[in-house]
């Protein structure tokens, strides 16, 4: 558990719920027949890649393996990998 702590904290960045959050998975949800929980990761995903974007950053890259999410996110010019497919 102390390993996955850390490398949580080392590797990865972690989002806090907002309202501009909340606001880009009702659009998301009207894009794309989603669940609600993938429309969240999918409106947290390009608030991000949208800041990467603002400070000249390398693209995000959303790994998943649900198919109707990838979709959504290729639709949406986000980077996939699917560590299945």
């Amino acid at each position: 558990m102390k390993r996955l702590h850390e490398d949580v904290q080392g590797l990865y960045r972690i989002s806090e719920f907002s309202i501009a959050m909340a606001e880009q998975a009702i659009e998301v949800a009207e894009r794309y027949r989603l669940r609600a929980y993938d429309c969240l990761q999918l409106a947290a995903a390009l608030l991000l890649q949208e800041q990467r974007a603002s400070f000249e950053l390398a693209s995000l890259v959303l790994v998943s393996s649900d198919a109707e999410s990838n979709v959504a996110a290729r639709s949406e010019r986000l980077n996939i990998e699917d560590p299945v497919g």
